[in-house]
Parts: C-alpha cells; sequence; structure tokens
C-alpha cells in the first residue's frame, strides 16, 4: 500500500481507539482484561497506531504552552526518585504520569478538528451515562457500597470497582459538557444522550451520598446561565421541563438515608471533620514544613505521613498532595498548568470560555477533597483545553492572513478543514 493510502487509515485508527479510550474512562471501574484495566489496552493500542501514523506522516504538530506547564510537571516528578522517601511509590507515579502525558498529546494530534474535538466530548458524556445507569441499576437490586467506616449508617451507591467519591466527580464533569454539546447543531440520538445524562448523571451523583460531588455538581451546573440563551427554541422548553424532573427524579429514587449524609455537608464544612480528612491535612503540612521546597517525592505522602496516622493515607486534597510530594516548586507547576488553561480559556470567548471556566472550578471544588492530579480524568481535561485552543489559534490565523470578503465568506468553524454537516455523528 501506497504511504499516501495508508496515512488517512492509520489517522482514523488511532483516533477511534482514542475516542474508545475517553469513553472508557468514566465506566471502566474495576473491568480488566488479561489483568489490566481495558483503559490500559486501549491506550496501548492507540499510541502503537499513533507512532504509525506520525512515521508514515513524518511531522508532529508544533505543541503549546500547557504541554511545556505539564512537561516541565512530569519531569519534575521523576526527578523526585533522586531524594524520594518511597522509591518503589515513586516509579509508580512516574509511570503513571508518563503514559497520562503522552494521552494528553494524543489527543492534541488526533483532536485535529472541531468535529473530533466534539466527538472526544461525546465519547466522556457516553460513558458517564453507561456508569450512571449501572448505579441506578444497583439502586434497583439493592447493590450498595460498603463505606469501610463502621460508624457510617448511611447507604451509598455507585459501579462496581469506584470509589463513591470519585465517580461523583466523574459524573460531575460530564454535566457541563452535555450542557455544551445541547447548544451545538447535532443528531437527534446525540441530543437524547445529552438529555439522558443530564438526569441520569445528577441522580446518579446523589446516590454517591458524596458531599463532595453534590459541591462539584451545584458548581457543575453553574453554566446553565450561561447557555440557556444560545439553546434552540424546543431545546430550551425541554430544558425547563427537564430541570424539574431531575428534582422530582431525585426526591423519588435517592434513599432517605443517603439524603441524610448529604444534608450533612454544611455543619461537615463548618465543624466536622470531612472524614478525617482534616487530621490527615495536618498532618501533611508538618511533613511539609519539614520538605517545603522539594516535597518527598512523587507518591511519596502516606508513607510520609504515616508515622503521625499510623496508616499511609493519600492526601486527599490533590493541591496539598503535591505541595508536600513535589515542594513549592511542584505546586507552582501545578498553579502554572491551571493558570495557563485558565488564560487559554478566556481566550477562546463566547460559551467555550464558560464551558472551561465552569469545567476547571468543578474539577477543583471535586480535587480539594481528593487526590486527582494523576487521575486519567484530570489530564483529559489538559489534553482537551489545549486541543480546543490549538482549533482557536488556526482560525486567529486565517482571520489576520484572509482579506475581509474571504473572512464573510468563511465557514464558522474553528478549522478550515472541518466541514460543517448537517448533524454531528459520533465516529
Amino acid at each position: 500500500m501506497r504511504q499516501t493510502a495508508l496515512e488517512p487509515v492509520l489517522d482514523r485508527l488511532a483516533f477511534n481507539l482514542l475516542w474508545a479510550f475517553v469513553m472508557a474512562i468514566p465506566w471502566e471501574g474495576n473491568t480488566l482484561i488479561g489483568g489490566f484495566a481495558i483503559t490500559r489496552w486501549l491506550g496501548l493500542l492507540a499510541v502503537g497506531v499513533s507512532v504509525l501514523w506520525f512515521s508514515v506522516r513524518g511531522s508532529t504538530r508544533r505543541p503549546c504552552a500547557l504541554h511545556g506547564w505539564t512537561a516541565a510537571f512530569v519531569v519534575w516528578a521523576s526527578l523526585s526518585l533522586a531524594w524520594t522517601r518511597d522509591a518503589a511509590m515513586t516509579l509508580s507515579r512516574m509511570g503513571s504520569y508518563v503514559q497520562l502525558s503522552i494521552m494528553a498529546w494524543l489527543i492534541w494530534e488526533l483532536a485535529r478538528t472541531e468535529k473530533r474535538w466534539m466527538a472526544l466530548l461525546y465519547a466522556y458524556c457516553m460513558g458517564a451515562c453507561v456508569s450512571s445507569i449501572e448505579t441506578i441499576s444497583n439502586l434497583a437490586m439493592g447493590v450498595s457500597v460498603a463505606s469501610g467506616n463502621a460508624q457510617d449508617v448511611y447507604t451509598r451507591y455507585a459501579p462496581a470497582g469506584f470509589d463513591q467519591n470519585e465517580f461523583a466527580l466523574l459524573l460531575a464533569l460530564s454535566i457541563p459538557m452535555a450542557v455544551y454539546l445541547l447548544t451545538r447543531r447535532q443528531s437527534l440520538w446525540a441530543a437524547t444522550l445529552c438529555w439522558a445524562q443530564l438526569l441520569l448523571g445528577t441522580v446518579a451523583i446523589l446516590l454517591t451520598g458524596s458531599r463532595a460531588g453534590v459541591i462539584s455538581l451545584a458548581v457543575a451546573f453553574t453554566i446553565l446561565p450561561f447557555a440557556l440563551p444560545m439553546l434552540g427554541g424546543w431545546k430550551r422548553r425541554i430544558c425547563w421541563v427537564a430541570l424539574p424532573c431531575v428534582a422530582v427524579c431525585a426526591v423519588l429514587l435517592v434513599p432517605a438515608t443517603t439524603w441524610e449524609r448529604l444534608l450533612t455537608t454544611g455543619s461537615e464544612i463548618a465543624g466536622g471533620s470531612l472524614d478525617h480528612r482534616t487530621v490527615i491535612w495536618a498532618a501533611g503540612l508538618n511533613v511539609f514544613r519539614e520538605h517545603p521546597f522539594i516535597g518527598v517525592g512523587a507518591g511519596a505522602f502516606g508513607p510520609s505521613v504515616a508515622d503521625a496516622i499510623d496508616i499511609n493515607y493519600v492526601a486527599h486534597n490533590s493541591f496539598l498532595s503535591v505541595l508536600v510530594e513535589l515542594g513549592v516548586v511542584g505546586a507552582l507547576i501545578l498553579l502554572g498548568i491551571l493558570a495557563s488553561m485558565f488564560y487559554l480559556a478566556v481566550r477562546m470567548g463566547g460559551l467555550d470560555r464558560w464551558l472551561w471556566t465552569v469545567l476547571l472550578l468543578t474539577w477543583a471544588a471535586g480535587a480539594s477533597s481528593l487526590t486527582w492530579e494523576y487521575r486519567k480524568a484530570t489530564w483529559f481535561l489538559f489534553g482537551m483545553v489545549a486541543a480546543e485552543a490549538g482549533l482557536t489559534r488556526i482560525v486567529r490565523r486565517a482571520n489576520v492572513t484572509a482579506s475581509p470578503r474571504e473572512r464573510a465568506k468563511a465557514p464558522a468553524t474553528r478549522c478550515a478543514s472541518d466541514v460543517p454537516s448537517p448533524a454531528l455523528q459520533l465516529p
């Protein structure tokens, strides 16, 4: 086969594998194939095909500033192996960071058009919808999740293999995505997927009994005031009907004991221990005072606080985790990543600006009580905001070089090679 004919085939295959990988992020749980998570296999296949595609294509895209910050974060975490308190944990975390950075890079390389970028949003929403259905199915079958706390009498639900709090944040991130996609031109079944995830995802988050999840959900829904004016007439009417339906389903389906836990959110924040998180945070800050600049090594938070609390707990706060493990240097690099994402979001304009602002705030609300700096969903956001910024940059360059008449005739897309279709179709 000729080289020119092979390139589009490999390109399409690599993107389809990436699409499947993204769809698996919110639903994989403990789904294993040959002892490895399904995302591991899909990721390896996507990387392998992409390497072949790069070799045939002979070039890669020029990275943006956000890629520089993420690369610096991975390099600094890898260097911490020289002074870590737990070499095995640091090596494991290094491997995770390298794999996650590759995922973000593949999104940059393969999501080169607006249609592909939106397809990845659909993939995440589809995976979240599957997990939401599984959660509600567990409720119907009476399969609840043990909390691990003998004093916890609350009923909580989540798919097998998921922590309830992490699962709630995974779903909360899908809410702004689904609302955003509803404002775009789409087929009927794609719109149905978005409406279904808004309803099922909200109910599933409440069923987890996660207080942090409910806070993240509240932040996620702040995109509605910005999105409602952009919805078509019939979609806007459906939205006003859907919101009461969500409330009714939540009241009817969520057990009373789960509501009891959720209603303790205010008291826990005001004077509780947040399920002993404050004890862990205090121990982590003590360790930070001893190693303020370079930290104790990537992944070494647990072993570092074990002497104080007798258990190798993770930080349950992504910002504190990075501060303790990678010191002030690592924390500043993470701040650079987040600041770069916010800067790119502000430059986008329109609803895209609010999509990423709300997604960042939703992530921050959840990550404040979870250790999420090495989770796939976090780096998926890194890759997606960079990819959309790349699309915006292409259009900005085209507008600068084009004449006024050419700009007026240009299609309203963010990539010249992305020709709009009557209805957005998933791959």
